[in-house]
């Protein structure tokens, strides 16, 4: 019983942020499909690392039994397998997981499709080619097969796909990398997860080959060649991708630290589109009881970019004056040809 999985937190993620019912339908895919890939069972200390190390130990094991639940009621049961180097091994019980029967219908492989039809879209997401084979076998076990999601000669390079081999393997990867400027360097690199921005995928880890681990985010297009070595590795205890999730507007060096005025019916959208970046900070009441304006912090590498985001998400930029005037360019730009009604 194999899936085709990332590991841990090694999920591209497209701008938008998720609900806590969200992130946790999401661990629960994550914990199934590490458990049906694991060739042998998995320590608790390596599932705590991978999938809880944000959690104090107590409600570790709390949400790890509360997951397992979740997981047992969709028909994949994962049980203890007894004790191994001194602590509990965890298993998927391939006897009794999907022991109902339950069968894919018809409106679940519709469903299938239109829910994962973004990721199908994201150019950086970097398992879309297993995503769309996997959805195109589902569709033809359906009805007509010209409706099947559309598969194609495999738009990743045997570089990129040796390298996503690495994370799910564990193991360095020795790589030839082209920079943006066009130097190529070759270095040992474990890679620890990807996430997607901008219609590009990215893959974050260690450069093992100097003195000390130097951390690294690659962009997968740039990645010349690939392959594995004989040499493991395990993420760093502290390490989380969404410390490494980037808006639109943040790729490349930083130019500046931008201020933006949110509207109150702005708030709950714009925490959730910022993925945690930036600082949101409430200016003192007047004495009258009523709030003062709310405005956001943020770190910007392309000012025209950060123009046409605030633009997108109906916000104000209110410093430096070079974003301000770049986004009354792109406003102005989006108002051509808009008929006004008098």
């Amino acid at each position: 019983m194999r899936a085709p999985s990332p590991k841990g937190h090694e999920v591209a993620r497209n701008t938008l942020g998720l609900s806590e019912d969200e992130r946790r339908a999401q661990r629960a895919c994550e914990l199934a499909a590490f458990f049906m890939n694991a060739l042998a069972p998995q320590p608790t200390s390596a599932v705590y690392e991978r999938f809880y190390a944000e959690l104090e130990p107590a409600n570790q094991r709390k949400t790890f039994g509360r997951d397992r639940e979740l997981l047992a009621s969709l028909g994949v049961v994962i049980v203890d397998a007894g004790w191994g180097d001194g602590e509990k091994v965890w298993r998927v019980d391939e006897e009794v997981s999907f022991a109902s029967g339950a069968e894919l219908g018809a409106l679940e492989a519709i469903a299938l499709d239109v829910a994962c039809q973004p990721l199908l879209e994201d150019g950086g997401f970097a398992h879309g080619e297993a995503l769309r084979h996997a959805l195109a076998k589902i569709d033809r076990t359906f009805g007509d097969a010209d409706q099947a999601v559309e598969t194609s000669a495999p738009e990743q390079g045997r570089a990129v796909r040796a390298l996503l081999d690495c994370a799910q393997q564990g193991l360095v990867a020795a790589v030839a990398y082209r920079d943006a400027q066009g130097r190529q360097s070759k270095r040992e690199f474990a890679p620890y997860g990807t996430f997607s921005c901008r219609n590009k995928g990215y893959i974050v880890g260690d450069f093992l080959d100097g003195d000390e681990a130097a951390r690294r985010t690659l962009r997968l297009d740039r990645v010349a060649q690939a392959r594995p070595t004989a040499r493991t590795f395990r993420a760093p205890d502290d390490f989380c991708i969404d410390d490494y999730l980037l808006l639109p507007f943040q790729i490349g060096k930083t130019t500046c630290r931008a201020s933006f005025f949110v509207p109150d019916a702005q708030e709950e959208a714009l925490r959730a589109a910022s993925l945690g970046k930036g600082d949101f900070r409430r200016a003192r009441s007047s004495g009258n009881g009523a709030e003062g304006d709310l405005t956001w912090t943020v770190e910007v590498s392309s000012v025209g970019d950060a123009a046409c985001w605030a633009v997108a998400q109906g916000i104000v930029p209110l410093s430096p004056s070079e974003l301000a005037d770049a986004w009354r360019a792109c406003l102005n730009s989006n108002l051509k040809g808009v008929a006004i009604d008098g």
